[in-house]
């Protein structure tokens, strides 16, 4: 019965032009009515639509004629094709998703209707279209070129002191789900933009419009990861970083399918992020956004092979609770709020439980500076001829020419990118720095870091988890960020950290208060607490006293920790204190630390040598192609410098890089021959 309401609500019903109290049952079973209008489609409408209008008599929103299709098991083409209905696509790679066609938006509703009934569905629902704002603002005339990366005073996100951890592995790659990527961009080149997609149309071409508003993901993608050190332009957040290509809309609509495959495109093609800086300005009852929640979850629970991506909204420039906005309510988005330069949320952004950190953008003063960034090139996008030209207002969108001087005359870049469109794609930039550092974090981790390493800023109070509703975790800060990325998590008594988070204890303690690292290690707080545990009260500067691991010799400490003071941590001989009696500081890298000192090749494990360090020798393994890259009297075998061992007898030369057992017996039998041959003799 069931498929027999459906063949007729695909293939009859379409010829039937009245629409009598129009409806469908939503993702949660129950029936939306909705309210059509009269009005007709816009000029940019790709087909026949019908329009509705909102809950509060003004938004309109439209209906082509497509509907989606959520099924239990996954379905081929001919499967649904048997059932009567005409699918155009599957809009996941597991084929559980379905964009299906009728020849009119009314059959669009039967369809659904039909197919929510059917046992193997889970639901059915129309492909609406639906306005989209995006999150920017315009800006009054004052330039400051990338403050939001670092400035003499507060409110920057502290990109220079994560630079000194990672510009970004070009193996992370952030996708920027927009209007669509300037193409020729000298500051974002083929090599940066590893691959392009069209949400909108399913194809390739990506190519943004030259108006303002097509200048919006270019814009985005600067900030994210515009090339530095190349002589040109402006830098972004993870400068090494590779950009994906994902135009989500090109008019100031959006299909539902679109928003679904421009979120599971990226996520089931090798993004590690995904930047949104947009939302969709209506929020109505008679509108299902399931498909587009199920299509954020999937990326956050199977991204990156099942290590989970991370999804980074915008929250939103309306000033009201971001309960209102969608999808940024939802528990699985990174919501982003907006700074000044004074570290003080900008008035328009959006707030609320979800909001989860805040990043710079413009104040919405006209003292104020904005967001420099990158522009579609020439005398299209923002920057033309020397002016910025700014966006109208929905649903329009009329390009209009302000009083605004561009720095750049040519037209390339923009000094006055702004909203919390700006501030979402530079906390994308810093979670695809953290990637950097550790890419087999799980994407809540990465996200976790993030949140965690945020500066409590704005002078309000945090909850005692450390949240505000106008401020989420705080203002991003990538240095913090990326330094507690790299000392990892759960680290014993005595490791280095740089933030709480890198520890067991869940305390990070600095004998300096401005040090950089500290310790992992409970306080001794009573006495008896450090022996239970089997570690020593140990006192590392007057009113310091942590319970570290006790030691009396060196064999005593694991891992890299030595014996200082009758208590085992990681020493940094680089900044600060003389390595103890028996250990010695490399003589290069970063953040060198103490280690057990060798005095010959046999305390070294294989390939390792006894090589000078500060203070002695230590082992280590020196990799090499050929002999020169090796040390005196060692030689390139098996890509490690090996040790060359003396010629014994004519050509016979031992073939082992260091003494072992074979080598023992060897000059153990050739004693034993010389002596039989005195003996002989």
């Amino acid at each position: 019965m069931a498929r027999w309401l459906l063949w007729m609500a695909v293939v009859l019903l379409p010829g039937l032009s009245a629409w009598a109290g129009p409806f469908y049952i939503n993702s949660q079973g129950a029936r939306v009515e909705l309210r059509p209008t009269a009005v007709l489609a816009p000029d940019w409408a790709r087909g026949a639509r019908a329009a509705f209008v909102g809950a509060d008599g003004k938004q309109v929103f439209y209906l082509d004629r497509e509907f989606i299709v959520r099924l239990r098991e996954p379905w081929g083409r001919g499967e649904l094709e048997a059932m009567g209905l005409s699918p155009l696509r599957a809009l996941n790679r597991a084929q559980t998703s379905w964009l299906c066609r009728a020849a009119d938006a009314q059959g669009a509703l039967a369809g659904a209707v039909a197919a929510a009934g059917l046992a193997e569905v889970v639901w059915a629902v129309p492909d609406f279209i639906l306005p989209v704002r995006l999150l920017w603002r315009p800006a009054d005339p004052f330039y400051s070129r990338q403050w939001h990366l670092h400035q003499e005073a507060g409110g920057h996100i502290r990109a220079e002191e994560a630079w000194e951890i990672s510009r970004g592995d070009p193996v992370v790659v952030v996708a920027v789900i927009d209007t669509g990527i300037e193409p020729n961009h000298p500051d974002l080149g083929p090599d940066k933009v590893i691959h392009r997609y069209n949400a909108v149309d399913d194809n390739e071409d990506s190519t943004p419009y030259g108006d303002a508003l097509g200048a919006h993901g270019t814009s985005c993608a600067g900030v994210v990861a515009a090339t530095a050190d190349n002589g040109l332009g402006v830098a972004g957040v993870c400068p090494r970083c590779s950009l994906m290509d994902v135009k989500s809309f090109d008019g100031p609509g959006a299909s539902i399918s679109a928003g679904i495959e421009a979120i599971t495109y990226p996520a089931e093609n090798g993004a590690w992020v995904l930047s949104l800086s947009w939302v969709y300005s209506i929020v109505d009852p008679q509108v299902d956004l399931e498909p587009v929640y199920q299509a954020i979850r999937d990326a956050v629970v199977q991204g990156r092979g099942g290590k989970g991506a991370v999804v980074v909204f915008s929250a939103g420039n309306g000033g009201i609770p971001i309960v209102e906005v969608l999808p940024q309510n939802m528990p699985e988005v990174m919501a982003v709020g907006g700074t000044g330069p004074d570290d003080q949320v900008v008035s328009y952004s959006a707030y609320g439980p979800n909001l989860s950190v805040v990043a710079p953008t413009w104040t919405g003063r006209g003292e104020d500076p904005a967001i420099m960034t990158t522009d579609t090139l020439g005398d299209r996008g923002h920057s033309r001829g020397g002016w910025y030209w700014k966006s109208g207002p929905e649903p329009d969108y009329e390009d209009s020419l302000s009083d605004l001087p561009e720095p750049d005359v040519e037209g390339d870049y923009t000094a006055y990118f702004s909203g919390t469109s700006a501030s979402c794609p530079m906390v994308a930039g810093v979670v695809a720095l953290v990637f950097s550092v550790d890419p087999m974090l799980s994407g809540v981790d990465a996200r976790m870091i993030v949140e965690q390493t945020a500066d409590k800023v704005g002078g309000v109070v945090y909850d005692s988890a450390g949240h505000n509703d106008h401020y989420g975790f705080g203002r991003v800060n990538a240095g913090r960020a990326l330094r507690a990325a790299k000392y990892g998590f759960d680290r014993g008594n005595g490791r280095l950290c740089a933030e709480n988070l890198n520890c067991q204890s869940g305390a990070c303690v600095r004998v300096e208060t401005q040090a950089v690292l500290g310790t992992c290690a409970e306080a001794c707080l009573e006495e008896g607490l450090c022996a239970q545990a089997g570690h020593e009260c140990t006192q590392l500067a007057e009113g310091i006293e942590l319970c570290l691991p006790g030691c009396a010799e060196q064999a005593d400490c694991a891992d890299q920790a030595v014996c200082a003071d009758g208590s085992c941590r990681e020493l940094i001989c680089s900044q600060g204190p003389e390595c103890p009696v028996g250990t010695a500081c490399r003589l290069e890298g970063d953040d060198r630390l103490c280690e057990p000192a060798c005095l010959t090749a046999v305390d070294c494990q294989v390939p390792a040598l006894c090589l000078p360090a500060l203070g002695g020798d230590l082992c280590r393994a020196v990799a090499c192609d050929q002999d020169e890259q090796c040390p005196t009297d060692t030689e390139c075998r098996q890509e490690f410098c090996r040790r060359i061992l003396p010629t014994m007898i004519g050509s016979c030369a031992c073939q082992s890089a260091e003494p072992g057992m074979a080598g023992l017996l060897l000059w153990l039998l050739f004693g034993w021959a010389l002596v039989g041959r005195v003996f002989r003799d």
